[in-house]
């Protein structure tokens, strides 16, 4: 027996035994490991049974790490048997250790310990008891949730935001350039001419070039063949190798600002162009929309949660597919197209695809359904769904596409808006992207799958042949919903 450690009195000795321990590196069936624990009170010596015969095979490494938990898990018990605390006997003696290890345990031992200032000196018993299990969501529980929702969009008081490139809202990016203070200012013509000839600024050309007496010359990277501005102004302008009092390096801003309050910060800097953006400007400060305008954004998201909660009735689904679309023609205010997501059928039967689909049915397309019998332009919306919405909630609203009179009708859902309760995965996104949409707005975001705002926005990618514009801000958190991709 060799002694490991020495705990309050506690005596923890280790034994390994081993048909041949000069070969215990090699995978051995009968390497054991004996650990006790003993210890001398007032009353004479005690030995508690925190006794462990275990059988181990293996590399060295695993047989080593194996006794340094047990050991670990002796010295550790040893030090809560030393403590004042209230314990509970094992209800059982039994494997701890996987199919090889087994903990042979005296009734003595504590196994619960509990201290005294978390029971306040009560001596009471010991309960555990298991987790509550969770409740399945029922459809009387969906529905109130769609409700719920349905509650919070109308009693928001916020305006919708855009959803815009990031690049709107990150900090001024800088670069550096070398600046040339002029000693003539009847000179600047001639070395502005002169400059824009042979140093031009391509990437630059939001800048000024003449700023008082100080004249852009060139950014710092243009300097990598020489070794200082004045041996390059030398080499590539002659002519004005004189015309210059001093030169500085200063920081610029890298791209021309987009809104008013990136031109103010970009002016201390240095002068540049500026053209205000009044449309981008509404867009970021979320004054585009009318208060009528917004009401009229709320009915339709709200129609959206309704057609939800209409086909949530007709289906078994859970709340992982709760998502429907709405599809609307903003130039007549009509309900073009509506589905509910449906990929429990079929994994590509999201909400967005079943509605683009639905509004192909209006053109005499579709690729999905049976045979419609219904006018052509009301062929988008289900003709029960449509009865339901028209009776119960939307009296007033306009339902079927605007047929034209020649051949020539409207591309899928060109100049059209989407409503959607949940934002769209990227295949989604990308199939409203070739639908020709003009605006899509959504409620909640898709944390883990979202494509227009919470993992990437595709309506920025500048190489798409088509951009849509994108809206959210109906409720105030999406936190409680984003529990399914």
């Amino acid at each position: 027996m060799r002694k490991v450690a020495v705990i309050q009195n506690w005596h923890v000795k280790i034994r390994i035994m081993a048909s041949d321990f000069g070969v215990m590196h090699q995978r051995s069936p009968c390497d054991y490991i004996s650990v006790i624990a003993e210890r001398n009170n007032k009353d004479g010596a005690e030995t508690v049974c925190y006794y462990f015969d275990y059988q181990f095979a293996g590399s060295l490494k695993r047989k080593m790490r194996s006794i340094i938990i047990i050991c670990f898990f002796t010295i550790v018990m040893c030090a809560l048997r030393s403590s004042e605390a209230s314990y509970r006997k094992p209800p059982f003696n039994g494997s701890i250790f996987g199919k090889r290890g087994n903990m042979l345990v005296d009734n003595s031992v504590p196994i619960l310990i509990l201290p005294r200032s978390i029971i306040q000196n009560k001596m009471e018993p010991v309960s555990i008891t298991e987790p509550a299990a969770k409740k399945k969501k029922t459809e009387n529980s969906i529905a109130m949730t769609i409700e719920q929702y349905i509650e919070d969009v109308k009693g928001r008081k916020n305006n919708l935001m855009a959803v815009l490139q990031d690049d709107i809202f990150e900090p001024i990016r800088l670069t550096k350039v070398y600046i040339g203070h002029i000693r003539d200012v009847k000179e600047i013509s001639k070395a502005i001419a002169v400059l824009n000839e042979k140093i031009p600024l391509k990437e630059l050309s939001h800048l000024k070039r003449v700023r008082k007496r100080d004249i852009v010359l060139c950014p710092v990277h243009f300097l990598d063949s020489v070794s200082s501005i004045q041996e390059y102004i030398e080499c590539h302008v002659e002519e004005l190798k004189n015309m210059f009092e001093y030169f500085k390096e200063i920081d610029v801003p890298l791209s021309q600002p987009l809104l008013t309050n990136h031109f103010r910060d970009c002016s201390k800097l240095w002068s540049c162009n500026f053209h205000p953006n009044k449309y981008l400007e509404r867009l970021v400060d979320g004054t585009l929309f009318s208060p009528s305008e917004n009401d009229n954004h709320t009915k339709f998201m709200v129609l959206a949660f309704e057609v939800a909660k209409w086909y949530k009735g007709d289906s078994n689904c859970d709340i992982s597919c709760l998502n429907a679309a709405v599809v609307v023609d903003p130039s007549s205010n009509s309900v073009v197209a509506a589905a509910f997501d449906n990929r429990l059928e079929h994994p590509v039967k999201h909400a967005a695809m079943l509605a683009i689909d639905n509004v192909a049915k209006t053109q005499n397309g579709g690729a999905w359904g049976g045979e419609n019998k219904a006018a052509v332009a009301l062929r988008g919306v289900d003709e029960n769904l449509m009865g339901f919405l028209k009776k119960k909630y939307f009296p007033s609203v306009a339902f079927g596409a605007k047929q034209s009179t020649d051949d020539k009708g409207p591309y899928l859902c060109t100049g059209y808006y989407v409503y959607l309760i949940k934002e769209p995965c990227v295949m989604c996104a990308m199939a409203l992207v070739h639908a020709r949409v003009k605006r899509v707005f959504f409620c909640l975001d898709n944390k883990e799958l979202g494509a227009l705002k919470s993992r990437i926005k595709l309506q920025t990618v500048s190489s798409l042949n088509h951009h849509f514009e994108v809206f959210t801000g109906f409720i105030d958190t999406t936190d409680s919903y984003n529990n399914y991709s």
